[in-house]
């Protein structure tokens, strides 16, 4: 294995290899790609809960938590790791490209932006609940309480 500096250095694997993503090659397949990016966020939108009929609305926003909170941990080891080696190797200096930097920071921000609106419609949701169950006088469990 080859070495830099008494380290052993090797070929990083890139670490998008897990995920689906996909290039674009001209601005008609970005164009198109973004439409269906759109389509599927404008599926999560409360206004079209009644669409779909299955309830799917539920198990969508479930699998979007679910991928978000895997990819902000990511995002999170990867913030670590870079701040390590930049630490370690490099006496503080930023090691990343600018425009890298900047980038990994903006999806940082995004990333937790997310799960922020997430926290804060499921607060939403449970305080309504409350409400409506003070209103009816029902319990949590579906019991029904008397004042």
């Amino acid at each position: 294995m080859a070495s830099l500096a008494g380290v052993k250095v090797g070929k990083l694997g890139c670490y998008l290899d897990r995920y689906s993503y996909r290039g674009c090659q001209d601005a008609k397949e970005l164009a198109e790609e973004s439409t269906r990016r759109r389509s599927l966020l404008e599926s999560l939108q409360v206004e079209n809960l009644g669409t779909g009929g299955d309830g799917g609305l539920r198990q969508r926003v479930e699998q979007w938590k679910e991928s978000t909170l895997r990819f902000l941990a990511e995002i999170y080891t990867l913030r670590r790791a870079i701040d390590s080696i930049k630490q370690r190797y490099f006496e503080g200096q930023e090691t990343l490209f600018p425009e890298v930097a900047e980038g990994f920071d903006q999806l940082l921000a995004s990333s937790e932006k997310i799960v922020a609106i997430y926290n804060q419609a499921l607060a939403d949701d449970i305080e309504r609940l409350e409400c409506l169950s003070a209103e009816t006088g029902n319990g949590p469990d579906g019991t029904h309480h008397r004042p």
